[in-house]
């Protein structure tokens, strides 16, 4: 017997058929069958009952001179409660038989009325999926491989400009767990590709790495780094909004803060690019910022890090740039193996120890590790709010260079060139935001990213390249180092 509540008891006395009306709504309300498609067959089985079922304050029938029957034998009251009883049931057992049919009439409706408002997700990490875009590059293969490891599936997108489908094979050799990273290669100015994209997945978050890095090339050709930076981050940012994906990580740069005078930085200071590369990376902070302030129901995180440096402790996974390295710690780990005859070390007459200019270099797997902290902390709907990700240590190009000779076991040559125009004395984070913030902090330190280091290029002399023998850059630059102090 189910046991109904003071006022149920009281429609229930009143009139049963009334009751199960209210019952039966209740259910198909409360049940998983899409309750505006069950209305037409509801409303079909209600007509049905009161018209079969007589309202109870109706007067009872004469008697008849035939026999009586099971149900003639009813009283009207019962006989009202046996109608309505009935019908509720069939109509209960109708709507379970044909909810497979109504679930797919409804997803059919739902796809083709437009973008719906989704509740954000409480799912658990391992059901939710990743969107990582330029994630089979440097830092962004290090993410996808932390991300698989704690449950995440990651979908990557790379045109493969400067990075290697190869890093991907491996990481899902490494994690064990393949099946859980997918790739297409596809250019984020391709609109037409991404398109296809969100319509082939549903992403919980973004983290976004894709754009051309390079400083010197910047200044070079600025045009070409705002129009593959800039418009293919508002390409994803407008289909991330149309498909109701509003968490976004930014792997943003310690670049956006120019000339910094006050040392370690803090996220607070005036910021203010000196380069095109890193006013890309700022006219993207300022995008994220204006599209939070439109819209509050975005939970972004812009990263701002340093210089990121080493490798998987595997060596396995590394840093594998194309042609010259643009970083100081590639092009010595390039010395080190004998692709390049010394290093170039611009200035050493700074008001630092050694004289050589001073950064702040984070193992690229401690900063792995703070892009899953931050995907974690956008599920507390943060706002839009800029993280600083160092180790709030400075390291000086000579200090570099000699924990690489000691990897390595031999020392690596060098030489002494003039001060390059731009270049500061030094620039470390202040990381004591992070630590509350994302309760995350750095764990390696140089001894460790100089031995990851030289672990992934003695195993991988080219990168992910097949070996081959030894051979020159075709423009012969051997022997010069584009950037000793460069900012990531």
């Amino acid at each position: 017997m189910i046991r109904y509540s003071a006022l149920a008891q009281l429609l229930y006395t009143a009139n049963p058929t009334v009751f199960h009306f209210i019952y039966l709504g209740i259910f198909v309300l409360l049940g998983n069958i899409k309750s505006v498609l069950i209305l037409p067959l509801f409303a079909l089985t209600s007509l049905v009952v009161f018209t079969l079922a007589k309202p109870f304050s109706s007067p009872p029938p004469p008697p008849t001179p035939t026999p009586p029957t099971h149900r003639s034998s009813l009283k009207p009251r019962d006989r009202h409660l046996f109608i309505s009883n009935s019908f509720s049931v069939i109509t209960r057992f109708a709507v379970e038989a044909l909810a497979p049919l109504l679930d797919l009439l409804y997803e059919s409706l739902y796809q083709v009325s437009g973008p719906h408002p989704q509740p954000r997700s409480t799912m658990a990490a391992d059901e939710q999926t990743v969107l990582v875009t330029g994630g089979a590059g440097y830092i962004g293969s290090h993410t996808v491989l932390e991300l698989v490891e704690v449950g995440y599936k990651v979908v990557v997108v790379d045109n493969l400009d400067n990075s290697s489908e190869e890093s991907l094979r491996r990481v899902g050799e490494l994690t064990g767990k393949p099946e859980r990273i997918i790739f297409r290669k596809i250019d984020l100015l391709d609109e037409p590709a991404l398109k296809e994209l969100f319509d082939e997945f549903t992403f919980f978050a973004c983290v976004h790495f894709a754009g051309l890095k390079a400083v010197g090339e910047s200044v070079r050709e600025p045009l070409r780094y705002y129009h593959n930076n800039l418009t293919g981050t508002l390409l994803l940012l407008n289909l991330l909004a149309e498909n109701n994906c509003k968490n976004f990580v930014f792997s943003s740069s310690a670049t956006v803060y120019g000339t910094v005078k006050t040392m370690p930085v803090t996220e607070d200071v005036e910021i203010g690019a000196t380069n095109p590369y890193g006013r890309t990376k700022l006219f993207i902070e300022e995008f994220l910022r204006d599209l939070h302030t439109s819209d509050p129901t975005w939970n972004i995180l812009i990263l701002r890090y340093f210089n990121p440096v080493g490798a998987h402790p595997s060596g396995r996974i590394g840093e594998d740039p194309s042609g010259i390295p643009n970083n100081l710690m590639p092009y010595i780990a390039q010395v080190a193996v004998k692709r390049r005859d010394f290093l170039s070390v611009y200035g050493t007459d700074y008001p630092t120890p050694d004289g050589t200019g001073v950064r702040d270099y984070i193992h690229v797997v401690d900063l792995a590790k703070g892009h899953v902290a931050a995907l974690k902390k956008l599920s507390a709907d943060p706002g839009c709010v800029a993280v600083n990700l160092g180790t709030g240590n400075g390291y000086s190009v000579l200090e570099m260079l000699n924990g690489m000779s000691k990897a390595c076991g031999r020392e690596l040559p060098y030489k002494v060139a003039a001060r390059r125009e731009g270049d500061v004395a030094e620039l470390y984070a202040n990381p004591k935001f992070a630590e509350v913030f994302l309760e995350w902090t750095a764990e390696l330190g140089l001894e460790e990213m100089c031995a990851d280091t030289w672990r992934w290029q003695s195993q991988n002399p080219n990168g992910y390249a097949p070996p081959t023998p030894k051979a020159k850059e075709a423009n012969g630059e051997t022997g010069s180092s584009p950037a000793a102090v460069v900012e990531s």
